[in-house]
C-alpha cells in the first residue's frame, strides 16, 4: 500500500535570491545600496487525501532597490511583479481557496535623526 501526500504538501518548492550589496557612489552624495532579485516557486499540490482535487503550482518574482541619500533612504520594492493570478489552500474545504495578492509596489522613505 502507497501512502499518499499530507493534503497540499507540494512535490516541490524552490525559493532562490540573488543579494547585490554595493556602494555605488551616485550623484550629490547619494549611493546605490542593496538590490535583490527573488524567485520563489510552488509545485502543484492536492486539497485533499484521495488526490481528487488539485491546486496549480505558481512562479512569482519579487524585486528590491535601495538608494541612500543624504536626506535618508529611500526603497523600491516590488511583489509578484509578473502579476501572476495564483490561488493557495485554505485548510478547510478541499475548494476553499484563498486568493494570492496580486502585483504589488511600494515606495518609501526612512530619515533617522
Amino acid at each position: 500500500m502507497r501512502s499518499m501526500p499530507a493534503a497540499c504538501s507540494p512535490h516541490h518548492s524552490v525559493n532562490t535570491t540573488v543579494l547585490l550589496r554595493t556602494t555605488l557612489s551616485l550623484v550629490c552624495g547619494t549611493a546605490l545600496g542593496s538590490q535583490w532579485l527573488t524567485v520563489r516557486h510552488s509545485g502543484d499540490c492536492y486539497t485533499n487525501n484521495a488526490n481528487s482535487d488539485q491546486v496549480a503550482g505558481h512562479t512569482l518574482l519579487d524585486a528590491q532597490l535601495i538608494w541612500q541619500s543624504s536626506l535618508g533612504r529611500f526603497t523600491l520594492r516590488g511583489r509578484n511583479l509578473t502579476d501572476k493570478l495564483y490561488a493557495n489552500w485554505s485548510g478547510y474545504g478541499p475548494t476553499q481557496l484563498y486568493l494570492g495578492a496580486p502585483r504589488r509596489v511600494d515606495f518609501t522613505f526612512n530619515r533617522s535623526f
